[in-house]
């Protein structure tokens, strides 16, 4: 999905309608239940490559995270 995405071949809002359906699969359940359980014991930081914090899966993760 990010190579299709960096590829131009899905725009945006795709990779972000996407991105956001496959965080309720379990197994990304599991992880964000974790990343929840660290961010009551003190802050979290988000960490990866991409060059447009806007356009980025952090801020999407961060926007499901706050929700």
């Amino acid at each position: 999905m990010l190579r299709a995405f960096r590829a131009g071949k899905i725009g945006w809002a795709e990779y972000r309608r996407r991105y956001l359906a496959g965080l309720d699969r379990p197994e990304a359940l599991a992880a964000l239940a974790e990343v929840r359980a660290l961010a009551r014991r003190g802050p979290v930081t988000l960490l990866c490559g991409c060059p447009d914090e806007a356009r980025c899966h952090r801020a999407l993760l961060r926007e499901y995270l706050l929700d």
